[in-house]
């Protein structure tokens, strides 16, 4: 009476170890945790969007994306313009994805629409930032006296 409940308990185990493995399910098998195949595919996959993550978390008002508009790789004159209509001192970080297709700028001040606009003529910009939940504020112009 005792080699029957053995063996009822050994199937038993088996069948649960085999079921929580998802091989006795065809249709299941190879899946994986949906958990890690979920992050798998949120994890950013392009330069652009590693940085734009990295961007993001450091919670900065404005994101912005800069690239050439001929699709190609940003040059040491484009980094020289860039510096120009988008100075050190406003930007909190500027980086330049690893294939060198953009600069990507994290601050806290809002771009002028001047800097826009000299900025907008030698490169595609996109804005990310609302892309994120912000809201941006209009800049006040300075009075002049």
């Amino acid at each position: 009476m005792r080699k029957p409940k053995f063996i009822f308990a050994l199937i038993f185990a088996a069948a649960l170890a085999t079921a929580c493995s998802g091989e006795a399910n065809p249709d299941r098998a190879g899946r994986g945790n949906s958990a890690n195949a979920n992050s798998a595919v949120q994890m950013p996959q392009t330069p652009l969007e590693i940085e734009l993550a990295r961007l993001q978390r450091a919670n900065f008002r404005q994101i912005i994306a800069f690239s050439r508009k001929d699709g190609g790789k940003i040059t040491d004159e484009d980094k020289e313009y860039f510096r120009e209509y988008a100075p050190s001192m406003q930007i909190n970080q500027r980086l330049v994805t690893d294939d060198d297709q953009y600069f990507v700028a994290g601050t806290n001040f809002v771009f002028t629409p001047e800097q826009l606009d000299a900025l907008g003529k030698r490169f595609a910009i996109e804005d990310f930032t609302e892309k994120y939940g912000r809201k941006l504020e209009t800049p006040t112009p300075k009075k002049e006296n």
